[in-house]
């Protein structure tokens, strides 16, 4: 339940609003976005998924092979080399109205699809496809009064 209320769906509902609300800066609030879930929140529910079980080698062992396959997957190298060749050219991005909107809207997203996978991979398949469905229609009106939140501040660039 904690990964469906911590991890945002980036790839399927983040990226195509993001192209479509801040185009200039959708590739860099895309990236910062998937990098913290890739590199944060996946991993830390993998180590407490596997601290809960109790099975397997001891739990320094396997929080060191989840750290390392986190650190040495391509995509997570890719994302990472891209923020650090990009962010001094940009400046400080944080300040960035638009990517302060993409922020924002970020945890207005609904859950990870991932999410549903994983309960699955620990006996509650059920209870994780329901999570992903409650906030995955919980936030067609969420994400929809954010957007006219940002919109008010002027955050975007429309």
């Amino acid at each position: 339940m904690s990964l469906s209320a911590s991890g945002t769906n980036n790839g399927f509902v983040g990226a195509p609003l993001f192209l479509l609300l801040i185009p200039e800066s959708a590739g860099l609030a895309i990236g910062m976005s998937m990098l913290v879930d890739n590199v944060v929140i996946i991993p830390a529910a993998l180590i407490l998924f596997q601290a809960a079980s109790g099975r397997g080698a001891p739990l320094g062992r396997r929080i060191g092979g989840i750290a390392r396959s986190v650190l040495t997957h391509p995509l997570i190298i890719a994302i990472a080399l891209a923020l650090v060749l990009l962010l001094p050219a940009l400046g400080l991005p944080g300040l960035a109205p638009d990517l302060a909107a993409a922020a924002l809207l970020t945890c207005a997203l609904p859950s990870m699809s991932i999410a549903a996978a994983l309960a699955e991979q620990h006996g509650e398949g059920e209870f994780g496809a329901a999570a992903l469905l409650l906030s995955t229609v919980a936030s067609f009106p969420t994400l929809t009064a954010w957007l006219f939140v940002v919109g008010a501040l002027g955050w975007l660039p429309f």
